[in-house]
């Protein structure tokens, strides 16, 4: 089994609710090579698998921009979650926004 690290971008995602791939999770992709630079980087990529932790729904409330934390009221179970800003990948969190995210 080979690994290695493929830069992507947004434009590269094919879930349709454009979730970015988390650490542990199985992917589909297609690498491609710039000609002129010869660098190799990931097309198409799709999550076929979700890493051990799976992964949980919610919506976004009570963003505090001010202290930099938000809440997420998660859809399958009764809790609400905290959560830092910074914890966020890829953009900010909006209120009322439906995510997808991991404990941990």
């Amino acid at each position: 089994e080979a690994k290695e690290r493929l830069m992507f971008d947004g434009e590269d995602l094919q879930d349709p609710k454009g979730a970015l791939p988390m650490l542990g999770d199985e992917v589909e992709l297609t690498v491609c090579v710039d000609k002129p630079t010869r660098k190799r980087r990931a097309a198409k990529v799709a999550v076929t698998g979700y890493g051990k932790e799976g992964r949980e729904q919610g919506v976004v409330t009570k963003v505090k921009d001010d202290v930099s934390y938000a809440f997420i009221r998660c859809c399958d179970r009764s809790d609400t979650v905290f959560f830092h800003i910074n914890d966020v990948e890829g953009h900010a969190a909006a209120n009322g926004e439906e995510v997808e995210f991991n404990e941990g």
